[in-house]
């Protein structure tokens, strides 16, 4: 029966059927790759980080040469929105050090500069562009290049230097293309207004934000500047409605705790201190511990005014170690060593 087999026909049969694996191999790496690549994203920006893990699973069968680079760099987003900065970080200097990287150490630290900015890592953050070579970034990648300057400006922001932040997004309005930048941007900017007193400024650039880019991922964070600037006006009430509402949308472990300490900075303004309390204690003991220093300065001045020296003294630590880049930090430096060198007053005096 062998015998009776046309050779050639078998040939072309196995040729044909060669062919048509390659041309499935050949669509999976073109279209399976853009396909698991939005999907990645999706479920990353609306938090679905379980599903985006799969995701990022599947991404890795694609034959693309970027697939992998693409699931490590998702998979770096996921530990730092779930508070693993220390993960974050080391996968992420790894993956710029990387010498099979296939778009180089530029592109990779301008998409993630945001993971040294959450781990408080500022100053990584703000000489990423000299340090990886930024320049050709602009042309390559207008959109991302824009986005990574609005991350450096909240550096610079945490470093204590809000007008260089300032005059950094004032540079890069012009040049911004992503609707992300664009508004992440004006948001970020009337934080810092409102966070230096100028309310009615603040306002003013708060106004034109356009939140639908911003939803779901970054939409705490709206709510939170809304909420700073009817703090900064003198509105505790709607202050604290809005930062409520904020809290309710958080995506990402930080945004929550940002909102507690938030809350607590408003609590304390409104008169209610053992609320005020709970909700900075509730943040201090958050699993995010990246860009705390702020919140704990808060917690510590407020224990001092109520003559709690031995927890002020606590938090102050605690600032200074898991925040110390910031300007809070040495802040929070300066109110330590005074109060360690103010005598406790003798029992019953």
């Amino acid at each position: 029966m062998l015998a009776e087999l046309d050779p050639e026909g078998v040939g072309r049969r196995v040729a044909t059927v060669l062919a048509a694996i390659m041309v499935a191999i050949a669509v999976w790496a073109q279209w399976g790759f853009a396909w698991m690549l939005r999907l990645c994203t999706r479920y990353l920006y609306s938090g679905r980080r379980a599903a985006c893990r799969r995701a990022i699973t599947a991404l890795r069968t694609v034959p693309n040469p970027l697939a992998t680079y693409h699931a490590d760099r998702f998979l770096i987003r996921v530990a730092s929105d779930e508070a693993d900065t220390a993960a974050a970080i080391a996968d992420l200097e790894r993956l710029i050090a990387d010498s099979r990287n296939p778009l180089g150490p530029a592109p990779t630290s301008a998409w993630l500069v945001d993971i040294w900015v959450n781990a408080g890592r500022y100053r990584a953050a703000v000489l990423a562009p000299r340090r990886y070579g930024w320049r050709s970034m602009q042309l390559r990648f207008p959109a991302e290049f824009s986005v990574s300057h609005v991350n450096r400006a909240e550096a610079l922001h945490n470093l204590g230097r809000s007008d260089l932040a300032l005059k950094l997004l004032a540079r890069i309005r012009q040049r911004n293309t992503s609707p992300i930048g664009i508004n992440g941007g004006m948001a970020l900017e009337s934080w810092i207004l409102a966070d230096l007193g100028r309310a009615r400024e603040a306002r003013a650039v708060f106004e034109h934000i356009d939140p639908r880019p911003l939803t779901p991922y970054y939409a705490a964070e709206t709510h939170f500047t809304r909420a700073l600037i009817e703090l900064c006006s003198g509105d505790y009430e709607r202050a604290f409605d809005v930062a409520s509402a904020g809290v309710a949308t958080v995506v990402r472990a930080s945004s929550e705790r940002n909102g507690l300490f938030l809350l607590g900075r408003i609590e304390a303004l409104r008169g209610n201190l053992e609320q005020a309390l709970a909700l900075y204690e509730r943040g201090r003991t958050h699993r995010y511990r990246g860009q705390s220093a702020r919140g704990l300065l808060e917690l510590a001045e407020l224990y001092e005014r109520h003559a709690r020296t031995d927890a002020a003294r606590a938090v102050y630590a605690q600032a200074i170690n898991e925040d110390p880049e910031s300007a809070a930090a040495v802040l929070c430096r300066t109110r330590l060593a005074a109060v360690e060198s103010t005598p406790t007053p003798a029992r019953g005096s």
